[in-house]
């Protein structure tokens, strides 16, 4: 009886095996072939761009720099700006009092201005659907290590506010190339754009004060309020206009042509200033919105009501 309940259970265990490595295997090409959005419980759909061994050129068509640019991974970057709902969990979450969250300057910083919020925030949570602006550097680069810890991955930022490893799968501020490939090209079969939605201006596209639109904005609006006209061809929204957003490079100027430009990252801690990109609401002529527009501004500044930020994830498909 012993052995034939043995024999039963190497049975049963087998089968459990096999079942198991099937459905590990379909789960695996699942994810190899997926081409749709994933989802973040806090910031929403996040678009997989297929960017492994694509080459485009950085600073098309106008910009100071128009350098070959090459990234050797895919990575997942949120179809929307961050809200001031999203932003509202880290707040409620003790965000502002964790100091595991923050780079050490961040940190020293935002104790010493003693507001444990953005700028305007008791302002802008009646309006939970916006962009959220009015913060620092320091306070989005916060955000992206609590959310990666309260998803379960590994944060992104050491303490100086250097990206640790950039094929870390853990969410962070994306790259001034990562930015500028969604916003200009996103696909490896597309050719690069001017604008995120396409090659032709149209302020109607963007939440901006360029003529004749300058009438019908005043201020921020609700994220893809302009989709799916102003988005791009992979669908995301508010690349050109609405907040202008934040990247985890310091500003670098100009930036070095060297051949093959893989993977480009520049952060010198010692540098204060900061890019953003994308334009924002205030911008009223149209080349503020071209996909190769680049701005600064210091890691500190938290006055600003035109600069918010997305976010962006590796994907661990390489």
């Amino acid at each position: 009886m012993k052995k034939f309940m043995n024999t039963v259970l190497v049975i049963l265990f087998m089968a459990l095996f096999s079942i198991s490595l099937q459905s590990c295997g379909q789960f695996k090409d699942f994810l190899t072939n997926y081409k749709g959005s994933l989802v973040s419980p806090t910031a929403g759909d996040m678009i997989y761009l297929e960017s492994a061994g694509d080459t485009f050129l950085f600073g098309k068509p106008s910009g100071s720099h128009n350098i070959q640019a090459t990234l050797t991974y895919n990575f997942l970057i949120s179809r929307y700006e961050i809200s001031n709902k999203a932003f509202g969990e880290f707040v409620h979450d003790g965000g502002y009092t964790n100091q595991s969250y923050w780079t050490t300057d961040g940190w020293n910083y935002i104790n010493s201005i003693e507001l444990p919020w953005p700028n305007w925030w008791l302002d802008l949570v009646t309006t939970p659907e916006q962009p959220v602006v009015g913060l620092s550097w320091y306070e989005a680069v916060a955000f992206t290590q609590w959310l990666s810890i309260k998803e379960g991955w590994p944060v992104s930022y050491d303490s100086d506010g250097r990206i640790i490893d950039i094929f870390n799968d853990g969410y962070r501020l994306p790259t001034e190339v990562e930015w500028e490939y969604a916003a200009s090209k996103g696909d490896p079969t597309a050719t690069e754009r001017i604008y995120a939605w396409g090659n032709s201006w149209n302020c109607g596209n963007a939440v901006c004060r360029v003529p004749p639109c300058d009438n019908y904005v005043s201020y921020l609006q609700s994220i893809g309020s302009k989709s799916p006209a102003g988005d791009t061809p992979r669908g995301l929204s508010d690349m050109g206009g609405n907040a202008s957003e934040m990247v985890s490079d310091t500003y670098q100027d100009p930036i070095p042509n060297i051949l093959p430009l893989v993977n480009h990252y520049n952060y010198d801690p010692e540098e204060l200033n900061i890019i953003h990109r994308g334009g924002g609401w205030k911008g009223n002529s149209a080349g503020v919105f071209e996909t190769s527009h680049r701005e600064y501004i210091t890691k500190r500044d938290r006055w600003k009501s035109h600069v918010g930020f997305r976010i962006v994830r590796t994907y661990p498909i390489q």
